[in-house]
């Protein structure tokens, strides 16, 4: 079986009932990535399918093994998944956890948020920065650039952040 492939497009059934029948190598793939990184980028069922693997014991921490080191945490904030972002923060994801950049997964909120034209979600990407300084993301912490969270402030799209 495939595990990668099923994880970024089966369908939820396929996926449920494989588990339910197998152990999944929860380990990195050739690519680097574990099957709980497919599930995040996923553009759909990514919790559902999040949630079931970290029941069989995946890794909420785990970073790719590509260029980038990001956690699975790191990918829900490209895409601000609230939801998701929750699960992994209950499963003991660290909220600030740097990638091969230095930046955490509120960098990348605000970064992605920032970049959306459709500015109709950056509320959804400030609740995720929220969710993640109240787990005890550092917003003032530097990257490799020498640039904070807070840097981002700057750009007058954020000023539903300015309490923080």
């Amino acid at each position: 079986m495939n595990w990668t492939d099923l994880i970024k497009s089966g369908s939820l059934r396929d996926i449920r009932k494989a588990l339910r029948e197998n152990t999944p190598d929860l380990g990195h793939d050739k690519y680097g990535y574990t099957l709980l990184h497919y599930a995040v980028m996923r553009d759909d069922s990514s919790f559902r399918i999040g949630q079931w693997l970290l029941d069989a014991g995946a890794d909420p921490n785990a970073t790719d093994r590509a260029r980038f080191k990001q956690t699975p945490l790191h990918l829900a904030a490209e895409k601000a998944e609230l939801e998701l972002a929750e699960l992994l923060l209950e499963r003991g994801a660290e909220p600030d956890r740097p990638d091969n950049w230095g930046n955490g997964p509120a960098w990348k909120a605000l970064h992605f948020g920032g970049l959306d034209i459709n500015t109709a979600k950056r509320p959804r990407f400030e609740r995720f920065v929220r969710l993640l300084v109240e787990a005890g993301a550092d917003l003032d912490r530097k990257n490799e650039a020498g640039k904070t969270c807070r840097d981002h402030f700057a750009h007058g799209w954020w000023g539903g952040l300015a309490d923080l």
